[in-house]
């Protein structure tokens, strides 16, 4: 497994790379933002092409956004209206550039909206979800 450690708007997560035997699928996990303590060197070609954590607003009323990181079809939605989901859930998953990308709660709350489907392109900063912190 890999950890890289990448930056977004000026927030740090760190993100694990696993390549899963010779069926040559890439397992990805990305954490929570962590406090930035020195400032970001270079990284590598292949690092910068590393997953990003999905962009957050927190423009809904104590709750998030979660928009797309990047332009992509999306797999499968595992979350609808209503349901109550934790830190680091998964909500749904985009495929790009042939990878699968984890699109992950950033609260822990309740789903108020899904605006997106299954076989659906998406574009780099589309709504995706709705989350009301609890």
């Amino acid at each position: 497994m890999k950890r890289y450690q990448v930056s977004v708007n000026g927030k740090q997560f760190v993100v694990e790379v696993e390549e899963l035997a010779d069926n040559q699928q890439v397992s990805v996990s990305v954490g929570q933002p962590t406090e930035q303590q020195s400032a970001p060197s270079a990284a590598p070609a292949a690092e910068q092409q590393a997953p990003q954590a999905a962009p957050v607003d927190q423009g809904v009323a104590d709750g998030a956004e979660v928009k797309a990181p990047l332009t992509g079809k999306v797999l499968r939605v595992f979350v609808k209206p209503g349901d109550e989901v934790k830190t680091g859930d998964v909500l749904l998953t985009i495929e790009a550039l042939k990878l699968e990308n984890e699109i992950v709660s950033p609260v822990a709350g309740v789903v108020t909206g899904v605006f997106t489907q299954v076989g659906e392109t998406v574009e780099t900063g589309k709504l995706l979800a709705t989350v009301k912190e609890s």
